[in-house]
């Protein structure tokens, strides 16, 4: 997904997206990042930020990794995803520095999957 920020001045994205063969079990073992770039043709492309969901509790499939790292809101919005399938979920995350890992963990998603 690739947005022109000429083209919408308040640099809004609107996506809609849909995985395949993705087991709603699995849903606490994966994460989602999105990526904002700054793409300059004449020098290098600046990372202006990201946003990472998932469950925030650091591991996935039983291995620790630095990439499961979503902040409070980021979780918070995981879990309403996660709880509420086919059905419109929208927030206001803020970008966050992408070039070190999260330490602020607050409050992992703890909850199983409803059914």
């Amino acid at each position: 997904m690739f947005v022109d920020a000429r083209e919408d001045e308040a640099q809004n994205c609107y996506e809609g997206f849909t995985y395949h063969k993705i087991q709603a079990e699995e849903l606490c073992e994966l994460s989602l990042e999105f990526a904002v770039w700054d793409h300059d043709r004449f020098s290098s492309n600046e990372l202006l930020g990201l946003v990472r969901l998932n469950t925030g509790k650091g591991e996935s499939f039983g291995k620790a990794c630095d990439w499961m790292d979503a902040v409070e809101q980021e979780c918070s919005m995981w879990e309403e995803m996660i709880n509420n399938p086919s059905e419109w979920v929208e927030h206001t995350l803020p970008l966050r520095d992408g070039t070190v890992a999260s330490t602020s963990h607050k409050t992992p998603i703890q909850k199983t999957l409803s059914s």
